[in-house]
């Protein structure tokens, strides 16, 4: 497995687990439980003696509590693959909670394919309701969301980066994008990213230090950290200073493939998709 440093986030390449079988169609049955909840996710990897060809399908979830069977359904499409394909020790479905009721919830990652998109959450939500699920579905864009009780108070969040920053700035090669921490409450999804200031602060520091780094090389556009650090300040409320900060690097702005070409035209722009994205 190979890894990308993007901006001060590290995420995985896409390349595809090899897999055990991978000359022959066979099935896979991934098992996880919390509790008496125990989720069961089975699908076809078709087999290709070429990874990147290998083709996955008929996903089917089971969802038993105390031995009775709360949920048998078909799910994915034509082109997804699991997570555990694509990132090696990923898992591809998982049970948590992810909102205060008693009992648990389910969660199945897929990928959708392509160069840079999309991972996505299935989720199967309790609710509360002992003997039924709704279904909602997360987009996430590229990174991989991670399943974290970040204040172990017993609710599990989701944490990811902010996708939109992706290309937003400059390449994809060279953005980066700011901290992003969900939940869920009556079956929406919210963003809490500003309930985790310590979080945030660490991941501020990431994204200037990654600045200073890239500056010293003079190696590729350093535009796309700057906004991250822009918007992880401006969650913490310390958006003025940081803007002093990075109006100082304007020297160190052009880059020869980025647009728009002029700083003032660059400040402009992240001014703009802060406000409008919420930061």
């Amino acid at each position: 497995m190979r890894l990308l440093v993007v901006g001060a986030l590290t995420v995985t390449a896409l390349r595809l687990v090899p897999a055990a079988c991978a000359a022959g169609p066979h099935i896979v049955t991934e098992t996880v439980a919390d509790g008496t909840t125990h989720a069961q996710l089975t699908y076809l990897d078709r087999g290709s003696s070429v990874e990147f060809f290998r083709r996955f399908a008929d996903f089917t979830l089971t969802v038993k509590r105390d031995g009775k069977t709360l949920l048998h359904t078909k799910l994915g499409a034509p082109d997804d693959m699991p997570a555990n394909a694509l990132v090696a020790h990923a898992k591809s479905v998982a049970v948590a909670r992810l909102d205060r009721d008693a009992a648990p919830d389910v969660d199945v990652t897929f990928y959708t394919g392509g160069a840079h998109c999309c991972f996505l959450s299935v989720l199967y939500l309790s609710g509360g309701h002992a003997s039924s699920y709704t279904r909602r579905v997360k987009w996430w864009g590229d990174p991989l969301p991670s399943l974290v009780d970040l204040n172990k108070s017993g609710v599990t969040e989701l944490k990811s980066v902010d996708d939109r920053f992706a290309y937003a700035f400059t390449d994809y090669a060279d953005s980066a994008m700011p901290v992003q921490v969900w939940s869920y409450a009556d079956g929406r999804a919210n963003d809490i990213t500003r309930q985790f200031p310590s979080l945030v602060r660490q991941d501020a520091a990431r994204q200037w230090q990654a600045y200073l780094s890239r500056r010293s090389r003079r190696l590729g556009s350093v535009r796309g950290i700057l906004a991250a650090y822009l918007a992880d300040e401006s969650m913490l409320g310390a958006q003025d200073a940081a803007w002093t900060r990075v109006l100082a690097a304007r020297p160190y702005l052009v880059h020869g493939y980025d647009l728009p070409k002029k700083a003032t035209a660059y400040f402009a722009l992240v001014r703009n998709d802060l406000k409008t994205w919420g930061y």
